[in-house]
């Protein structure tokens, strides 16, 4: 059972790197867990529990390492968490270049995997996870990721490169043309910007967009018909509209709109999207 979801917004001084901080909290058990799904957003999670802990696998019905704290790069599909006790979760949602241009490390070789914080991060993000269960506020644990992430960020040394304002500017698109637009800038080589969106997120610019079509259409009013969504969101008909949403949330739009399926949850705010779909098992 879900006892909270919030949004916070990220430090000024992080927000070229943080797309929006969330809080998760809610009951569950071995016998009786909670199973949460997340669609393809795009975007790096570095997540820390300060109760309980969390699952990431393949099939997350079988979970064979409790997780305290992850570093969970983009991804290509959607995944599934098991959650096996009272949970609270302080996920920090990076944008996908982010941790490729702190550390260096290439798109390719980061996205659809998961690292130890302290791994990518060094020392303090290790000592971090282990602190953030002693904390009992939602702003002190806040506090706690900016005293990480801000010095990491400023030391920072080499020059931004152009992709990377690029990037942040589809993210903050606000419809499909815009988005199609920004994908075929007139100031970057189709060649140059291919190599570079994959160097710092690990996509494709086509594979970028349409995740980030999909998360536009996602914050649509429930009320619309699909067809109209559809429309807005520039795909070719409903039924492609349809198979986008399989394909990268794992559920259907009909079920996500109209909430066809008691287990299916979403809260906007702003232009955030938080969606969960659970799975409680069947008690005898």
């Amino acid at each position: 059972m879900i006892d909270n979801f919030e949004f916070l917004a990220p430090p000024a001084d992080l927000q070229s790197f943080i797309k929006f901080i969330w809080v998760f909290e809610g009951r569950a058990s071995a016998e009786d867990p909670y199973f949460h799904r997340t669609p393809v957003d795009g975007c790096t999670q570095l997540i820390f529990a300060f109760r309980g802990g969390f699952c990431r696998q393949a099939d997350p019905s079988q979970c064979s390492q409790q997780l305290k704290s992850a570093l969970i790069a983009q991804t290509t599909t959607s995944l599934t968490y098991r959650l096996s006790e009272d949970f609270g979760l302080f996920g920090v949602c990076l944008y996908p270049f982010s941790i490729p241009y702190l550390t260096g490390i290439e798109g390719p070789d980061f996205i659809d995997r998961y690292f130890a914080p302290g791994d990518l991060l060094g020392e303090p993000a290790k000592e971090l996870a282990a602190t953030m269960a002693s904390v009992d506020r939602n702003e002190h644990r806040l506090a706690l990721v900016q005293n990480l992430l801000s010095p990491l960020f400023a030391r920072r040394s080499t020059r931004e490169p152009q992709v990377i304002g690029l990037l942040r500017q589809l993210f903050s698109a606000s419809d499909a043309d815009e988005l199609e637009a920004l994908s075929h800038p007139s100031t970057i080589s189709s060649r140059h910007l291919q190599r570079q969106v994959k160097r710092y997120t690990g996509y494709t610019p086509k594979q970028l967009v349409r995740i980030l079509r999909l998360q536009l259409a996602m914050q649509s009013d429930p009320a619309p018909a699909l067809s109209d969504i559809a429309t807005r969101g520039d795909y070719y008909d409903q039924s492609h509209l349809s198979n986008e949403f399989r394909s990268l949330s794992g559920t259907t739009p009909g079920d996500y709109f109209k909430g066809l399926k008691p287990d299916i949850r979403w809260r906007r705010e702003g232009r955030e999207v938080a969606f969960f779909q659970s799975r409680r098992s069947k008690k005898p």
